[in-house]
C-alpha cells in the first residue's frame, strides 16, 4: 500500500499534538512521494476514537481505491471532507489526475491515447479538464473527478476496457485547444465535461500578461 502505516501514524500524531479538529484531508501522490496534509482547527479536544477513525479511514481509502489508481496514474491530488467524529465523507471525494506530456512531439499521440484510455474508464465521474501550456505548447492536462467511493470501487472491479469514441473525442479536442491557443504565452483553459464529452464551446480561461520590470537607478532620477 502506498500509504504506509508508519506515515499514517505520524500524521495522526501531529494532529493529536495540536488537539486539532480536522476538516478535510489532502493526499498528494506522485510516483516519487506521497504527501498527507489537512486543514484543521487547532485546540479542539477530541477523544481517542476520533483519531482512530482518521487512521482507519486513511487506511481504508488507500487499499479500497487509491492503490488501484496509483497503478494507472503517476500524479494525483485527492481531497476528502472529514466528519465531526473523524470518519470521512466517502460519498463525495474530489480527485485531480495530472498528466504531464512528453517533450517529444512525435510520442505525444501514443502517450495520450494510453492515458486517455485509462481515464475514460471513469468518465462518468469526470466533470472538467484543465489544459495548461506555455509558449504555444501544451505541457499539462488536469482531469477533475468527483465520486462516491462505492461507485468508483465498483468501476475498478468491472475493469472496463475504456471508451474508444470518448478517447478519440478527447484527442481531437485537446489538439484543437493547442492549435487555437498556439499564440498565447501562457495557456490555462478549463473545459466542462458532460456525459464524458469535453464541451469545447464553454470555457473558463486564465488571462495574463507578462510585464518586465526595468528598475532605474534612483540616483539617476
Amino acid at each position: 500500500m502506498i500509504l504506509k502505516d508508519e506515515k499514517i501514524d505520524n500524521f495522526v500524531e501531529e494532529i493529536k499534538k495540536t488537539s486539532s479538529n480536522l476538516e478535510e484531508i489532502m493526499i498528494r501522490y506522485s510516483h516519487q512521494y506521497v504527501l498527507l496534509q489537512g486543514h484543521a482547527i487547532p485546540n479542539v479536544m477530541q477523544d481517542e476514537e476520533y483519531y482512530e477513525n482518521i487512521r482507519d479511514h486513511i487506511t481504508f481509502s488507500g487499499f479500497s481505491w487509491i492503490d488501484q489508481f496509483a497503478k494507472m496514474f503517476k500524479r494525483m491530488d485527492i481531497t476528502i471532507d472529514v466528519l465531526p467524529d473523524g470518519t470521512f465523507d466517502h460519498d463525495k471525494v474530489n480527485l485531480s489526475v495530472n498528466v504531464i506530456l512528453p517533450n517529444e512531439q512525435s510520442s505525444r499521440s501514443s502517450f495520450l491515447y494510453r492515458r486517455f484510455n485509462d481515464l475514460s474508464k471513469f468518465n462518468q465521474f469526470l466533470h472538467s479538464v484543465k489544459v495548461k501550456g506555455k509558449s504555444g505548447k501544451i505541457h499539462t492536462l488536469q482531469f477533475d473527478f468527483t465520486f462516491d467511493v462505492k461507485k468508483i470501487t465498483k468501476a475498478i472491479r468491472e475493469q472496463s476496457p475504456g471508451n474508444k469514441k470518448m478517447v478519440e473525442q478527447w484527442m481531437y479536442m485537446i489538439a484543437k485547444c493547442g492549435e487555437d491557443n498556439r499564440t498565447l504565452e501562457v495557456m490555462e483553459v478549463v473545459y466542462p465535461v458532460v456525459s464524458g464529452k469535453i464541451h469545447y464551446e464553454v470555457t473558463r480561461e486564465l488571462v495574463s500578461e507578462y510585464i518586465p520590470l526595468n528598475f532605474e537607478d534612483p540616483t539617476n532620477v
